[in-house]
């Protein structure tokens, strides 16, 4: 029988899986103001005291059969109808596109959404803004454990890496893709 020569360079993906719990497990441990607008809906957000991990990780998302109490989900798309004003974040593998056997380049969705009227902080800054912000300067450039090689926002690696408004009124908000090489 024929061996497949080479069979041990080619990719396996180990770890995709996990991309995301591993991202918001970083931005748990390396960003406070993120969790501080997403938990506190009031306009002074920003100037709340930081969140203890266990705070943070009650607003993850975890199959429970109602998702409206959470904030952070690992998926695109909004299964529930949201009747309450709100902020959420999506953090989710968008798509891989192989650069050869061995390397590929996987994008990273980032999506923030935050009810109209309680975008607006009492600091004069938008709270999707700000949230899109922190993960700019929180992960671009930072090599997440797991198996996620450097997160970065550079259309010269990929043309992909991009920031966009999203959402539809009442909920607006902002999509940035971020890319990874993994092999």
């Amino acid at each position: 029988m024929p061996t497949n020569i080479g069979q041990e360079s080619y990719n396996r993906f180990y770890k995709f899986d996990e991309y995301s719990y591993n991202i918001a497990m970083y931005l748990m441990n390396n960003n406070e103001m993120i969790w501080k607008l997403l938990k506190y809906d009031d306009a002074d957000a920003w100037n709340k005291p930081n969140l203890t991990f266990e705070e943070k990780g009650s607003l993850i998302y975890a199959g429970q059969s109602d998702g409206t109490p959470f904030k952070v989900f690992f998926d695109s798309g909004i299964p529930d109808v949201w009747t309450k004003e709100s902020t959420i974040m999506r953090i989710y593998p968008y798509g891989i596109r192989p650069l050869n056997r061995t390397v590929s380049t996987s994008l990273v969705c980032f999506e923030t959404y935050s009810h109209y009227r309680l975008n607006t902080l009492s600091n004069y800054k938008t709270r999707t803004v700000v949230i899109i912000s922190e993960i700019l300067k929180t992960l671009n450039g930072i090599e997440i454990d797991g198996g996620l090689g450097a997160l970065f926002f550079d259309q010269s690696r990929d043309l992909g890496d991009k920031l966009l408004q999203s959402g539809s009124q009442p909920f607006k908000g902002y999509s940035v893709y971020m890319s990874t090489n993994i092999g």
